[in-house]
């Protein structure tokens, strides 16, 4: 063998090992790009359902707001509007009454035309042992302890604003 051919198989060895050097380095950057491009595809599907969730209760946002104008106009046609009712707290905690004066107060907050009770606590107990609750009571009772508590609305006038 001569030096010419030698070195040109010297050279042909280095060429070779060089171009596979750039062909591993040319797969690893390939495969480095492959994964970004994947964890950007991940990242853009979870953008996209994130996007679709948004859009969803966006959507169901919007149906309730329609929803709640179509109560709001038939309550107002109703007569129903919150600015035509007059609201009340009542909060009465064991407080002793004649038997009429219980009857009449548990009679007033009867639901009727014009009036809404909220009831949030109730209790009415008679005062005697041997009285009862539903029994025609003697002229001797003692009467009533009642606890009531809630919120009286009651709708104004028509003609007051």
């Amino acid at each position: 063998m001569t030096s010419v051919s030698r070195n040109r198989t010297l050279l042909l060895g280095a060429t070779a090992v060089v171009l596979m050097a750039l062909a591993v380095l040319a797969a690893q950057i390939g495969t480095a790009r492959l994964s970004e491009a994947r964890a950007r595809a991940t990242a853009a599907g979870k953008q996209m359902a994130a996007a679709q969730s948004l859009e969803l209760r966006a959507d169901a946002q919007a149906q309730l707001a329609q929803i709640q104008q179509r109560v709001v106009s038939e309550a107002s046609g109703m007569g129903l509007e919150p600015s035509r009712w007059v609201e009340r707290k009542l909060a009465l905690r064991q407080v002793v009454l004649s038997r009429d004066k219980g009857d009449r107060l548990i009679r007033d907050t009867a639901r009727r035309p014009g009036q809404l009770f909220d009831v949030e606590e109730f209790e009415v107990s008679v005062l005697g042992a041997d009285e009862g609750l539903f029994d025609a009571p003697a002229e001797t009772t003692r009467g009533l302890q009642l606890s009531l508590q809630g919120t009286v609305l009651n709708r104004e006038a028509l003609g007051t604003p």
